[in-house]
């Protein structure tokens, strides 16, 4: 499978409202978290600290005769979160991976994976993890449907089905699916799912679609640009194939 970009029509006004790309890793059994704090190379391309991320455990105990015992244990810090200055990207340098957003307005695959990866490049010669267990493409769309819509046919190929004789009026709706291509070995979860409330005379619907691998990657950088065409080539397959020719045009 390799990536065409002429397979697909240019969207100018692109539903885009963050576009992922991640990495999952493993890193070396003592290696101190610490000093993803503040990578020298990020900071130079104006990232600024936003933030860290602390992860919590709550346990919960009860024996026969005796009282609910309940404990809380500091698993202390899980990741560090890193943003530009004008917060459209951020970067998040994690105990198990790296993964970049690029928040609306979304400008082009080329600019927002190169971005990716030489931060990916940063956190990679930071950390020296051992695997890449997990790579990933999660685009999250935000599409907006003139009201009134007498058929999301009209708009989603797989549009929310209910009972005939059941209330016509839909008010919220969620559709989730996982679906695996053999020969790739790519999956990927599509959300499909109503936002409370029209707005401006229209009704916003999130699609959602996450396309990965699951395995052991030798880190190399020609492989890594390789799978990700691929990874992208899914999710456009997926993007254009939920849509009807009504809701491309929407975005032309």
């Amino acid at each position: 499978m390799s990536a065409d970009p002429e397979k697909y029509p240019h969207l100018a006004q692109a539903p885009i409202v963050e576009a992922v790309i991640d990495w999952r890793v493993k890193l070396p059994t003592q290696f101190d978290i610490t000093r993803l704090k503040e990578p020298k190379e990020l900071l130079s391309r104006g990232y600024s600290p936003v933030d860290e991320q602390r992860q919590f455990e709550h346990i919960f105990q009860q024996t026969t005769g005796s009282e609910p015992q309940q404990s809380f244990r500091q698993l202390g810090v899980q990741a560090y979160r890193f943003r530009n200055t004008d917060g459209t990207r951020i970067a998040n340098f994690k105990r198990d991976g790296f993964s970049f957003s690029r928040l609306k307005p979304y400008t082009s695959w080329d600019e927002v994976f190169n971005e990716a990866f030489e931060l990916w490049r940063i956190y990679f010669s930071v950390a020296q993890p051992e695997e890449v267990s997990r790579i990933a493409v999660r685009y999250i769309n935000r599409l907006l449907f003139p009201l009134p819509i007498i058929d999301f046919a009209d708009y989603l190929t797989a549009p929310p089905a209910f009972p005939k004789y059941a209330p016509q009026y839909l008010s919220a709706f969620l559709a989730q699916a996982v679906v695996h291509d053999a020969e790739s070995r790519i999956a990927a979860n599509i959300t499909q799912a109503m936002e409370s409330g029209p707005q401006a005379g229209k009704l916003p619907i999130l699609l959602d679609i996450d396309a990965y691998m699951n395995k052991g990657f030798e880190p190399d950088d020609d492989l890594f640009r390789n799978l990700f065409a691929e990874l992208r080539e899914m999710k456009n397959r997926i993007f254009f194939s939920s849509l009807t020719t009504k809701t491309v045009e929407l975005f032309l």
